[in-house]
């Protein structure tokens, strides 16, 4: 039997106890005629605790998973923010698990950390604007060396055809409430002009470079459809 443990950045310490049951068995034969009956069950309530210099972010959580196989508790760690190091504690009431942290790791960001808020056609500029909402912007921008990278693909929808690429690049940029993409910025870099009438979607994903998360990408979707312009 196994449980699992999770912590997030305002969860208590310790946690609520958790029962583990393990039901053991034994071979009984009776002439040829093998078969296996339950001998006993053991039991253990088990809480983990954490301790040391524990850092977590508000988007990340530290998962533990303790079992039970016979009369053995095991412990290790499913997810984590920090390095752990676990020590287990038997006692008549309790059976304890500790997890005393280390060094903090760098984990994946939040998968919504960043959303669309906006996909339209500037009315200061007349060109295809995308806006982006950083949740944890000032998070990322208390360190100097963060830059959050938007790879952006604007398409245009096509009936019964396949989408042509209009746009597609990797962005950087220093970390912020929001981002705000305009197409005129990138005129130049247009694969072909926007057409009046037609109808365009924006593709999207962002990752986080830097020292805080991993910079692997993390796909945002697409927008909706926008005619342009806007008649």
């Amino acid at each position: 039997d196994c449980a699992f443990f999770t912590f997030k950045a305002d969860s208590p310490l310790v946690s609520k106890p958790a029962v583990l049951k393990s039901y053991v068995f034994r071979k009984v034969c009776k002439g040829e005629r093998c078969y296996e009956e339950l001998a006993r069950t053991e039991k253990r309530k088990v809480t983990v605790s954490l301790s040391g210099t524990r850092e977590i972010l508000p988007w990340e959580k530290d998962v533990f998973s303790v079992c039970l196989k016979d009369t053995a508790v095991s412990a290790k760690v499913i997810e984590a923010s920090s390095k752990y190091k676990i020590t287990k504690t038997p006692g008549a009431e309790i059976y304890e698990i500790n997890a005393a942290a280390s060094a903090k790791l760098r984990t994946a960001p939040d998968n919504a950390g960043i959303t669309a808020q906006s996909w339209s056609v500037s009315g200061e500029t007349g060109s295809l604007k995308l806006v982006l909402k950083d949740k944890w912007s000032e998070i990322y921008g208390l360190s100097q060396t963060e830059k959050t990278v938007i790879k952006l693909t604007v398409r245009q929808d096509k009936t019964a055809w396949f989408d042509g690429v209009v746009f597609e690049k990797e962005i950087t940029l220093a970390p912020a409430e929001h981002y705000r993409i305009d197409l005129s910025e990138y005129a130049s870099e247009l694969k072909q002009p926007l057409q009046d009438g037609r109808k365009y979607y924006a593709q999207w994903s962002f990752s986080r470079k830097g020292g805080i998360s991993k910079n692997s990408f993390v796909n945002g979707g697409e927008t909706a459809r926008v005619v342009f312009p806007v008649r």
